[in-house]
């Protein structure tokens, strides 16, 4: 039940929730907080996007 979040896509960007991110390069970073895996989006602007969580163990 995980998602995956495309980070570049070939066609033109879409309207939605996630349109601002598509076609925009950036750095991907899994951080760790309270027991919860944190994947982190940062794009070019340097504006940082939760991608998702998942619990350890």
């Amino acid at each position: 039940m995980s998602n995956v979040v495309p980070i570049r896509q070939p066609q033109q960007p879409k309207q939605g929730p996630l349109g601002h991110l598509h076609g925009l390069e950036g750095r991907i970073t899994v951080a760790e907080h309270n027991g919860l895996q944190v994947l982190l989006f940062t794009d070019a602007t340097g504006k940082t996007h939760i991608l998702g969580e998942k619990r350890n163990g």
